[in-house]
């Protein structure tokens, strides 16, 4: 991904297999999340454009679908899955929001901070660890959103 001019230049993302990198996609603009979904599905996201797409690998080809297109107004970041449910810490919105795996909005949680970048849960303790970032972020942000670049740790009830 292109850090100043992601419009005008776009990501890459690749699979690397025994040693050996092959190119999936070359349209997404900032990709973002890699989610396992199962052994043969990931999800990533597309922070720039606000989607997130369904890549499946099998012996001879990838596939790619669109699993949600939340519009300009949302930045999927970093995300995790935990159960049957995905995670996505939302860059911009103060928020992770909870989705079943066909893209149902369940829950929407809200951060301490405007952007979570990425979350991992630890299944041992049940603990949700969240990043942020200050990045982007004015001093009113700031004055609202003190704990903005920290990371924190969520008790979890699953």
């Amino acid at each position: 991904m292109h850090r100043d001019t992601p419009d005008k230049k776009k990501g890459y993302t690749y699979v690397v297999k025994n040693g050996l990198a092959s190119l999936i996609d070359d349209q997404i603009f900032i990709p973002n999340s890699f989610i396992p979904i199962n052994e043969k599905t990931i999800l990533i996201s597309d922070s720039f454009k606000g989607l997130v797409w369904s890549v499946s690998f099998d012996e001879k080809k990838i596939k790619k679908e669109l699993w949600k297109d939340f519009g300009k107004n949302f930045s999927p970041d970093g995300g995790c899955k935990i159960n049957e449910k995905i995670f996505f810490c939302f860059w911009g919105d103060a928020s992770i929001q909870v989705f079943n795996l066909k893209g149902d909005l369940l829950q929407k949680i809200k951060m301490p901070f405007k952007n979570p970048t990425n979350c991992k849960f630890d299944d041992k303790n049940n603990l949700l660890w969240v990043t942020s970032a200050r990045e982007s972020l004015n001093n009113l942000d700031l004055r609202v959103f003190p704990e903005s670049g920290d990371t924190i740790v969520f008790k979890l009830k699953y």
